[in-house]
């Protein structure tokens, strides 16, 4: 969709890392990618040699995927990927289900498991590592942006993020 060229729409939410010179934009919420498991897998947990891990293959062009391999780079942890337990889906969600379900140590998006960890559903594992992630970013053009409507719903919104945070 563009927003210059179609007047029904006055605001635009985009999720990655692009940059928009020509358009209003408000930065919303930034996220990062990092380890989680249900606490009893953690309580078990002895070895990652013998840990199952999961992760999303993402399918959207665009976007880069997060990886466990990223992961243990990032962690400064020598691994052969191919010698882990590791399983993919193309669906986060069913990464996080399998979290909860403490059938391993998912990778996923610190947004997405905000509300599992505040319920103690799930817990980060190495929480000091941490992939950058992608960004929520609502836009505008900038004629549109001066409307009233429009700024009372970017005030709103970013004070709804800002609560979630």
């Amino acid at each position: 969709m563009e927003l210059r060229r179609d007047r029904r729409v006055d605001i635009a939410i985009r999720y990655g890392r692009g940059t928009f010179p020509d358009l209003h934009a408000v930065p919303l919420q930034s996220e990062t990618f990092g380890a989680y498991a249900a606490p009893a897998y953690l309580a078990r947990l002895d070895d990652l040699d013998e840990a199952a891990f999961f992760e999303t293959t993402w399918t959207q062009p665009g976007l880069s995927g997060m990886t466990w391999a990223q992961w243990f780079a990032t962690a400064g942890i020598g691994c052969e990927i191919d010698k882990l337990d590791l399983r993919r889906f193309d669906q986060e969600h069913h990464v996080l289900q399998c979290g909860i379900a403490a059938q391993g140590c998912i990778l996923a998006s610190s947004i997405l498991v905000s509300d599992m960890v505040a319920r103690d559903f799930l817990r980060p594992f190495r929480p000091e590592v941490r992939l950058e992630g992608m960004r929520y970013t609502a836009l505008a053009t900038r004629e549109r942006s001066e409307a009233r409507k429009v700024r009372h719903f970017l005030a709103w919104i970013r004070t709804e993020f800002d609560r979630s945070a």
